[in-house]
């Protein structure tokens, strides 16, 4: 989870608690805890609100990590999801793109804005009357003509809308965002975005660029995005999948969302999963890592789309269908909740593709596997006609009409429901006189089409043909995609016609692996090929330099680099400052002086563009390394100037000081600091250290001109702090004690956790000594609220570091005599073990006698927490206090988890009388044991205390009552009822949950099937398998998978179920997910296992047909041989024996 985002890292914990810790603490215990409402908690889960303070964050961390370990459940949980660091680099990460962003300067933006001719985009009033051009999809038409419909449907919001709205209303604060809405085709990405900013009015621009390609178009306008713009990023891959020309799209965009110049900007796009899944995994070590800005764009702004209506979002559908007649045809006809793909016309799609005669087929089968294996989105008539062919037999090709494919693709093209086809002409207008002939007939496939065929055709090889036509027709991007897929199948001629191809055609791409390609098959013949992509492959990417480059230089090559980077030298283009030192370092590494020479002659110092703070701050370092000083200095002030214009970027003046480039900090800060509006507080405090870094002394003159001090908001005081620490550092004594006198005027009336902020903040920047003793302190009349721990925590901590702990002791135990100061038992015991834990032993127990006399009593389960903080810091007195208020008469049964915790404390203290009256009530009888976790707890306590005939009496409740389906709660009722020796109601019990609990998820399956093993219930496991447990579990890719099928292969051979352990490895074999790395391997290994030969070999084939054709010989080294140079596009037939001579 290295940088993962704060919101993506919220979602993972939030997802954690509920499925792993049953959703404890409740938001109400967490909402404690933080010290906030649980409202607040609530939007801080769902990712709907930012929190001001990260300690809040870290506080709630902690309280769940305490909770897996109560539960047993803490090795089991995803170690950076509780890991507080981790925490406090993403929200520190999180806080400075936010940093600053509602200032002044966005008022000066507007106002330029307001001037401005130039900004792309139009109105977002203007896509009003036809938001069809936003590419939201058209809806299909009602059964009977409806006059007066609108051209889209009525809007059906989910939770999902609600995710978005928040941050819609985020960025019309003043704020820039980024926002993907993640889902399937067809499910309704598009409208909700669409209908999330449709109402921001005239003040807002919506630019959607698209020509003369998505990345071309964004980059060459973004300079001209003012504030108050939404950017369209429909389909998102479009823009950030691209090799090089993404990542590029990505850099920029985060270079946007920092600037508060620019800000407000939304930047609000789609994207399917599996486009989602590769731009934002993670590297495996050793690997090239080609979406890092893309990934760090994207970490924490995806908002998941369900395919499917459901719950409240499915009646409100339901309703709406008496105002529009298209959504009552969709309640009528689609019984699985998938209603927007019928609104977008997609059964009728799907139908006309299942349907199609031969040739229709052919040209959409060709087409899926054009989209699937990386051709764009739109496709040549004349691509698709010549691809086409090979997918059609000898009999079909022989019976095809003169006109076939203008047959098939009228048939494709033709409308469906008021919809487009499964495969559409793309329409374009009659040219005016004068203008440039049309360009030829091009398609598109619908999109849920797409996905289709990306499943059902994953494991297809297409025909020799597919290659021909993409060979003649495809440009060299896609030619250089297509290469690396048919590689991967093990189409290494096809491969390497293509790479060859493209980089005659200028491709900056694929002469790295054209040669890798050449040295794999062909070693004697490379020497030879790298000498032609010397003198001939397109030079201008530095990136493909490098690794062509490297690549010359392998051991098993070791060929001569210098002329390859003479000419790159010249003809690289200087577009990427990271890039640039890349090939500057290689350079002098090789010796090769006169690139070196060459390259500086360029001047790239005053070219390459200086957003990126990293990049630039290594070129500056390679320049140093070759002397080239006044290309530093150059590059050095441009590289201020760019950050001086956008005071949110401020960090970036700390980076050019390390790169040793002082003298144009010392130059640039000046001025930026003399223009910074006075509410950027943290900002100024940042600047003014690097200035005074850079040039002692020259932070004084600043300070002298301008007042930070009157400006700053003390509500939150660590941009205080900042600033603070700052004017210390610099030697502006009278700035920084006018800012303290401040601080201790604020202080008076904001109260003590304010206060405690102070202090622990003052000491996480190592505030110095004579600063920190000048802070306000807790005034001796303060009260304090005891069950805020996390405050208390930091007054103790604060009291201790200032010698302040008897003026801390008396303001406690000043509150702790309000007898409101513990409204319940769980705020009492948390106090306890704050003041406890700090050491403050004598204080906690002085509280306890308080706590026990006065906090209410009505929630067993924490009635126990108390009584065992009352053991714990008071002992037997404090507790024998507490219990004399007669707690077991008072607390409620209804939950049985809290009726055993009191009543184990109750027991483990002697407390027998307490014991009688708890039982009295009947417990047994009044307790609901619909949680099986609980009713298990309170068998297990019951056994000590009662005869067998009453737990017995339990049990009986518990096997009928509590909830089967809760897999991991219903394994410890099993394991308690075993325990007690309850055969009956253990096999009762068991028979509910084999025929109750999920059979989707194979890790469910195994430890459901480990379960009935280790309490003896075979009849439950072969209840449980005769569901259909082998045909229905999900054998999806899953972290982990193979190891528990071995599980569930063992346990079904141990059972003697030779014909379902059959059925599963044939399954395994014909059915799993093989397209993640590694997988096939380990599958394979369980098929070998358990399987049989022929399934093994079906399950090669499938692996080689799915892009791991390495992994097929790996498995198979008897094939090596045969497959040398590859093998053809049917699958069987080695490929003839060539080099690189032979290419054409």
């Amino acid at each position: 989870m290295d940088e993962a985002g704060y919101f993506a890292l919220m979602r993972d914990f939030t997802h954690m608690r509920e499925q792993q810790l049953g959703g404890e603490p409740s938001d109400r215990a967490l909402a404690r805890r933080a010290g906030v409402s649980a409202t607040t908690v609530g939007a801080w889960l769902k990712g709907a609100a930012f929190p001001k303070d990260a300690d809040k964050v870290v506080a709630l961390v902690e309280f769940v990590r305490a909770e897996a370990r109560r539960q047993g459940r803490a090795d089991t949980v995803s170690r950076p999801l509780l890991d507080t660091e981790v925490w406090r680099q993403a929200y520190r990460r999180e806080a400075d793109t936010r940093a600053g962003q509602v200032s002044a300067s966005v008022r000066a933006a507007q106002a330029r804005d307001a001037l401005a001719d130039d900004r792309p985009g139009r109105p977002v009033s203007e896509y009003v009357a036809d938001p069809l051009l936003l590419e939201v999809q058209r809806a299909i038409e009602p059964a009977v003509p409806t006059p007066g419909l609108s051209a889209l449907p009525v809007y059906v919001p989910r939770p999902h809308d609600a995710r978005l709205a928040a941050v819609v209303e985020r960025v019309t604060a003043g704020g820039s965002a980024l926002v993907m809405l993640v889902g399937g085709s067809s499910t309704g990405k598009t409208r909700a975005c669409w209908e999330a900013v449709s109402a921001l009015g005239d003040s807002w621009r919506l630019w959607y660029p698209i020509s003369p390609s998505e990345p071309r178009a964004l980059l060459d306008g973004i300079d001209k995005v003012r504030g108050h713009t939404v950017i369209w990023l429909d389909e998102g891959q479009r823009y950030l999948g691209p090799r090089g020309a993404g990542e590029a799209v990505a850099a920029r965009l985060r270079e946007l969302l920092r600037s508060a110049e620019a800000a407000p900007v939304l930047l609000i796009g789609t994207m399917w999963p599996r486009y989602w899944g590769e731009l934002t995994a993670q590297p495996r070590d050793g690997e090239a890592d080609p979406h890092h800005h893309t990934r760090a764009l994207l970490t924490g702004c995806e908002i998941d789309v369900p395919d499917t209506f459901t719950g409240e979002a499915l009646a409100a559908f339901r309703e709406a269908g008496a105002r529009d007649p298209r959504l009552a045809r969709a309640v009528q006809d689609v019984a699985g909740g998938e209603l927007a793909q019928y609104l977008a016309g997609a059964p009728a799609q799907l139908s006309r593709y299942r349907t199609a005669p031969p040739t229709a087929r052919a040209m959409i089968h060709a087409a899926m596997d054009a989209c699937r294996l990386g051709m764009g989105a739109e496709l040549s008539a004349e691509f698709l006609a010549g691809a086409a062919s090979g997918y059609l037999t000898d009999l079909q090709w022989a019976e095809a009409p003169e006109d076939w494919a203008g047959e098939a693709l009228a048939y494709t093209s033709a409308p469906c429901r008021g919809v487009l086809g499964p495969l559409s002409r793309i329409r374009r207008r009659e040219p005016v006189p004068g203008a440039a002939p049309r360009e030829p007939a091009r398609c598109v496939l619908a999109g849920y089409v797409d996905q289709t065929g990306r499943v059902e055709r994953k494991y297809v090889l297409p025909p020799e043909s597919f290659w021909a036509a993409a060979l003649a027709l495809a440009d060299h991007g896609e030619k250089e995609r297509l290469a690396g897929e048919a590689r991967s199948r093990g189409h290494l001629r096809w491969a390497a016609e293509l790479l060859s191809s493209a980089v005659r055609e200028g491709s900056a791409g694929g002469a790295s692996s054209l040669l890798s390609l050449v040295c794999q098959v062909s070693p004697e013949t490379a020497a030879d090929a790298a000498a032609w992509l010397v003198e001939n492959a397109c030079l201008e990417s530095a990136d493909e330099v490098w690794f062509l480059a490297r690549r010359m230089q392998d051991r098993d090559l070791d060929l001569p680099v210098g002329p390859l980077l003479l000419r790159a030298a010249a003809e690289v283009r200087l577009d990427g400052a990271k890039a640039v030192a890349d090939l500057l370092l290689l350079a002098s590494e090789a010796g090769a002086e006169q690139a070196v020479s060459v390259l500086l002659a360029r001047s790239p110092a005053s070219l390459v563009p200086v957003a990126d703070v990293h990049g630039t701050a290594q070129l500056l370092a390679r320049l140093a390394e070759v002397s080239a000083r006044e290309q530093v200095g150059i590059l050095a002030d441009r590289v201020a100037a760019h950050h001086a214009e956008d005071a949110g970027s401020y960090w970036a003046f700390g980076m050019l000081l390390n790169a040793g480039a002082g003298e144009a900090v010392a130059r640039t800060l000046p001025g930026l600091l003399a223009r910074l509006p006075l509410d950027r507080t943290h900002a100024a405090g940042v600047l003014l250290t690097t200035l005074g870094e850079a040039a002692p002394g020259a932070p004084l003159s600043v300070v002298a001109e301008r007042d930070f001090v009157s400006g700053v908001d003390l509500e939150d005081p660590d941009d205080a702090l900042w600033l603070l620490r700052a004017l210390h550092a610099v030697g502006a004594a009278e700035q920084a004690t006018a800012l303290l006198d401040r601080m201790r005027t604020y202080a008076a009336g904001a109260g003590p956790a304010w206060l405690a902020r102070l202090h622990m903040m003052a000491w996480e920047l190592r505030l110095a000594d004579s600063l920190a003793e000048r802070l306000p302190v807790l005034p001796p009349t303060a009260r304090i609220d005891l069950g805020d721990t996390e405050t208390l925590d930091w007054l103790l901590e604060m009291a201790q570091r200032t010698g302040a702990e008897p003026l801390l002791a008396a303001c406690v135990r000043r509150s702790a005599a309000d007898p409101a100061a513990f409204p319940d038992a769980e705020r009492a015991a948390a106090c306890l073990r704050t003041l406890t834990w700090r050491g403050a032993t004598e204080l906690a127990r002085e509280v306890a006698v308080v706590a026990a006399a006065h906090t209410v009593l009505d929630d067993p389960g924490v009635a126990a927490v108390l009584t065992r903080a009352l053991d714990e810091v008071g002992g037997d007195a404090d507790v024998s206090a507490f219990l004399a208020r007669d707690p077991a008469a008072s607390v409620a049964l209804t939950d049985a988890m809290g009726v055993a915790e009191f009543v184990e404390v109750l027991r483990k203290a002697g407390a027998r009388e307490q014991i009688a009256t708890l039982l009295g009530r009947g417990p047994a009888s009044a307790t609901s044991l619909v949680r099986a976790e609980g009713a298990a707890r309170l068998l297990a306590e019951l056994r000590h205390l009662v005869g067998a005939e009453d737990v017995r009496e339990v049990a009986d409740r518990a096997v009928r009552e509590a909830d089967a389906t809760a897999w991991d709660a219903a394994r410890a009722l099993l394991l308690e009822l075993r325990a007690q020796g309850c055969t009956a109601q253990l096999t009762l019990y068991s028979e509910r949950v084999a025929a109750a609990v999920g059979v989707a998820d194979p890790w469910e399956v195994g430890d459901v099937l480990a379960a009935f093993r280790e309490v003896g219930q075979p009849g439950a496991t072969a209840r449980f398998l005769s569901r259909g447990v082998v045909a229905a579990m999900d054998l999806g890719h899953q972290r982990g998978i193979d190891f528990r099928l071995a599980d569930i292969l063992g346990r079904l051979r141990e059972l003697g179920a030779e014909e379902q352990m059959a059925s599963l490895t044939a399954r395994i074999a014909q059915e799993a997910d093989l397209t993640a790395p590694g997988t096939y391997a380990r599958l394979a290994a369980l098929v070998a296992e358990f399987g049989t030969q022929r399934q093994a070999d079906a399950m090669a084939e499938r692996a080689a047909d799915s892009r791991d054709f390495w992994s097929y010989l790996s498995m198979r080294p008897q094939d090596g041989a045969r497959y040398a140079y590859g093998r053809e596009p049917d699958g069987r037939t080695p490929t003839a024996p060539w080099n690189w001579h032979s290419l054409r």
